[in-house]
């Protein structure tokens, strides 16, 4: 019987479903992220053109597009920890949304 790489890769790990969560949950985060910028970022702005002082103005500006990375950085975190991979993977994947959070922290600020 000749199988493929695809379905010895499948049948070897055994945890395709695991996988497949790990991916809908990066999805769904991604997808909240998304829903929040759209939603909550049109109420703040307005509220924050009306107020005195320009410094929420600022605020709400700089975390503009960040809000999304961050919603995608920690479902890639969550995702990291459900999928089937090995201990130093799971570190490299958390150290890296580390980094990343970081740094997109430092340019929104």
């Amino acid at each position: 019987m000749n199988t493929t790489a695809a379905t010895t890769f499948i049948t070897q790990q055994g945890q395709w479903a695991t996988w497949l969560s790990a991916l809908l949950i990066l999805l769904v985060c991604w997808a909240a992220g998304f829903s929040l910028f759209r939603l909550v970022y049109h109420y703040f702005s307005k509220w924050a053109h009306n107020t005195s002082t320009y410094l929420d103005d600022i605020v709400i500006d700089s975390t503009r597009y960040h809000i999304i990375l961050w919603s995608f950085l920690i479902g890639l975190y969550i995702a990291g920890k459900t999928a089937p991979l090995s201990a130093k993977i799971t570190a490299f994947i958390g150290q890296s949304v580390l980094t990343l959070f970081l740094i997109s922290l430092t340019i929104a600020a």
